[in-house]
């Protein structure tokens, strides 16, 4: 589904669009800012984008969601934490993706992709748990197939970048001018995330990703150019949340956009070595084409 807009281009920075209208008919309207910044190739200049294997390579992305969920938001909680990380036994089966400020060498921003078992297929997901009623047909009960579908979660940034302003405080003891010059690749590295979350589907060879979110990154996802389809009713938790999915076909024509092609070959250019020798996806298209096993036909 296309999102009319009128595009300002800049060419070889990142392109500012002002939307007219979103789609409508998958979710209630949520409020957009007027002009919304498009990431142009430079923004990996600014931030890197890693992709975590083992537990003490994700502990960074643990304690960034620590800061955020624990500490500053309050969506999880503080005590039993003793060692300031933030993770549950949905992440032994996650790939963890970070992303970094080149500058300060700081962990701003994570997700993570919860990854079907292979030795269980049919364990839920995260959102299963939480919403006990779901649209007929959306989630996947095929044990085979359940290996083609992901569930998108722990989506957060730190609270400098995601509220920082172009000339408000300058932290971690970064350049001012700096930090006012980096000011429009901040506000677009939500959309970053959302590209590379959409690189990984579709590298790893995944028919489906889930949500459960509210409506701020449901906004990021649509102007974006990936409108997720509800799966199901919304339910409380940490606010009101929704279920939703994305398929493949929708990825890729997402990517496949003008502001999405500028970054969709640099993006797979830095993730594929890292997908193939990562130990989760031995089974998975992106391993098999690096020769170390074969995959699950979901490619």
């Amino acid at each position: 589904m296309s999102i009319p807009c009128v595009q300002r281009e800049r060419p070889g920075r990142s392109t500012v669009v002002a939307y007219r209208q979103l789609p409508s008919g998958l979710f209630p309207p949520s409020p957009l800012p007027e002009l919304v910044v498009l990431p142009g190739p430079d923004i990996l200049d600014t931030f890197a984008v890693e992709v975590l294997a083992g537990e003490e390579a994700g502990l960074e992305a643990y304690r960034l969601r620590y800061e955020v969920y624990c500490r500053e938001l309050g969506w999880e909680p503080c005590d039993g934490r003793p060692t300031g990380c933030e993770r549950d036994a949905d992440d032994d089966r996650s790939l963890q993706v970070l992303f970094r400020h080149r500058a300060s060498g700081r962990a701003v921003a994570t997700f993570r992709l919860v990854l079907a078992d292979p030795r269980d297929p049919l364990a839920p997901f995260p959102f299963e748990r939480h919403c006990p009623l779901l649209l007929p047909g959306m989630a996947e009960r095929d044990p085979a197939r359940r290996l083609g579908c992901a569930e998108l979660s722990r989506f957060c940034v730190v609270g400098p970048v995601r509220h920082g302003c172009a000339d408000g405080p300058v932290p971690w003891g970064l350049d001012p001018g700096q930090w006012r010059r980096e000011w429009p690749h901040r506000r677009g590295l939500g959309r970053l995330m959302v590209l590379v979350a959409a690189q990984v589907m579709i590298s790893i060879g995944l028919d489906w990703i889930y949500i459960l979110s509210e409506a701020g990154l449901r906004s990021i996802l649509r102007s974006s150019g990936f409108p997720f389809t509800r799966a199901g009713p919304d339910i409380t938790w940490n606010g009101r949340r929704s279920p939703a999915r994305c398929g493949r076909p929708t990825a890729r024509s997402g990517l496949g956009t003008a502001e999405g092609r500028v970054l969709a070959g640099p993006l797979a250019a830095r993730l594929r070595p890292a997908l193939a020798r990562h130990p989760l996806l031995a089974i998975y298209p992106v391993a098999a084409a690096a020769g170390a096993a074969p995959g699950v036909g979901h490619g």
